[in-house]
């Protein structure tokens, strides 16, 4: 009898390819028991914003690779433990992996219409996270090697700087000790030259005084 059924379920198949015809009802009554959907095998389109708390066994198959084992898994997950909060938790169900979830990602939507936190998502954002970290620390390296730089610049200036403050206050003080001592000396000098002079001038005083 099932051999039978497979048989009329071949032929029924054939007939709706040649004449090009698919219809979501008629692929529940035909799917097989492979657990691949009428539509994946006809290479339809499959439908969109499925509501994976809401739809039927016939909206479900038509999700791809969801055949009717799947589907009715799906269905029995959801009575068992109530609706689905993201399409991840597809992945509890028995016999749905992340690759059927990832490829049926814009096919399905929670009831508000807000699609899920997927897989690729998840993993789309870890890595660009690490990316922006790897980043981060690449930067904050450049930028660290550059400050570093910039204040050792920075101190090898304010060095040059310093030094060639001292000795240009070195310089000066030394040019204003030399003028000092040259004002010094020649005091001395004016004062030994009025000196003699003084005693001459009272020298010939007293030479003068003596003639009379």
């Amino acid at each position: 009898m099932k051999n039978t059924m497979k048989t009329i379920n071949t032929l029924i198949l054939t007939f709706i390819i040649a004449i090009g015809f698919s219809s979501p009802a008629l692929a529940v009554g035909l799917s097989t028991d492979t657990g691949v959907s009428v539509n994946t095998k006809l290479g339809s389109k499959a439908r969109t914003n499925i509501d994976i708390n809401t739809a039927t066994k016939a909206e479900l198959m038509q999700l791809k690779g969801i055949g009717s084992k799947k589907a009715d898994a799906i269905i029995k997950y959801r009575k068992k433990n109530g609706k689905f909060k993201s399409t991840d938790d597809l992945l509890k169900v028995e016999g749905i992996g992340k690759a059927t979830v990832s490829k049926n990602l814009s096919s399905m939507k929670l009831p508000k219409g807000k699609t899920s936190l997927d897989v690729k998502a998840k993993a789309k954002s870890k890595t660009t996270a690490k990316k922006d970290s790897a980043k981060a620390k690449a930067k904050a390296k450049s930028t660290s090697a550059k400050d570093k730089a910039k204040a050792k610049k920075s101190a090898t200036l304010d060095a040059t700087a310093s030094a060639k403050a001292d000795a240009k206050a070195k310089a000066k003080a030394k040019k204003e000790k030399a003028a000092k001592l040259k004002a010094e000396k020649k005091a001395k000098a004016k004062a030994k030259k009025d000196a003699k002079l003084k005693a001459k001038v009272k020298a010939d005083a007293s030479v003068s005084s003596s003639s009379k």
